[in-house]
């Protein structure tokens, strides 16, 4: 790798905040990847009321998934199921940032 950006991703993910993780494409065979998986708090409806909620987010480095994760794809973190809403590349293309929700 000679991005920078990516190498650290890739760093990040195998380091202790990294979880190991198994992606499952739409097709093609699961793989093991290393994630870092937070919970994110954001607004379900915007106004006066400002109703928050809170849902999964991880990172996932471009090195271990080089090809955009599809929403519909699963993504297993131990005994916790993912379906992918979405996946946002960063900026510098080092990672992919997955929202999660559980199905």
């Amino acid at each position: 790798m000679s991005n920078p950006f990516a190498t650290a991703a890739t760093v990040l993910a195998r380091s202790v905040l990294g979880a190991n993780a198994i992606y499952v494409p739409q097709s093609g065979a699961p793989r093991s990847v290393r994630i870092v998986l937070s919970r994110e708090e954001g607004d379900v409806l915007p106004g006066p009321a400002r109703l928050s909620g809170a849902g999964y987010v991880a990172m996932l480095p471009v090195a271990a998934v080089c090809e955009r994760p599809l929403r519909g794809e699963g993504l297993s973190v131990g005994h916790q199921e993912f379906v992918i809403e979405n996946a946002e590349l960063d900026p510098e293309g080092a990672s992919w940032r997955l929202t999660l929700r559980e199905p």
